[in-house]
């Protein structure tokens, strides 16, 4: 078994500001906060959230060590995100080449407002 070792490094993600509702007559800040995060709820109801610009990423500076490298991001709220794109933005790389080079056990395409890892190799 390899013993290589393995660089961690955390990142955050914090919402900037509330979505937009994409739904003319609703206009509550606290009823998008508290029940409409729920995309089930979205869907059946027919509305959607614009969550472009509400998300910012604090993370370290940009990573000149030995690789592979341990990346944890967590979320202060939730906030749904591809991987891929948060990935690409944060390590300053292509979406293409996120696919080639991050080993990650969720779908790098696939919205997530949950924790995860992932590893650049």
């Amino acid at each position: 078994m390899s013993t290589r070792s393995h660089f961690v490094l955390p990142w955050v993600v914090r919402r900037t500001r509330l979505p937009l509702l994409v739904l003319p007559c609703v206009d509550c800040a606290d009823l998008v906060a508290g029940v409409l995060l729920d995309p089930a709820l979205a869907g059946r109801h027919g509305f959607a959230l614009d969550w472009r610009g509400c998300w910012e990423l604090h993370a370290p500076e940009a990573w000149e060590g030995p690789w592979p490298l341990d990346v944890w991001v967590t979320f202060e709220e939730p906030v749904p995100v591809r991987p891929e794109q948060l990935i690409a933005h944060g390590l300053g790389i292509s979406r293409g080449e996120v696919l080639r080079r991050v080993k990650i056990d969720i779908g790098l395409k696939r919205r997530t407002m949950g924790d995860f890892c992932f590893v650049v190799v």
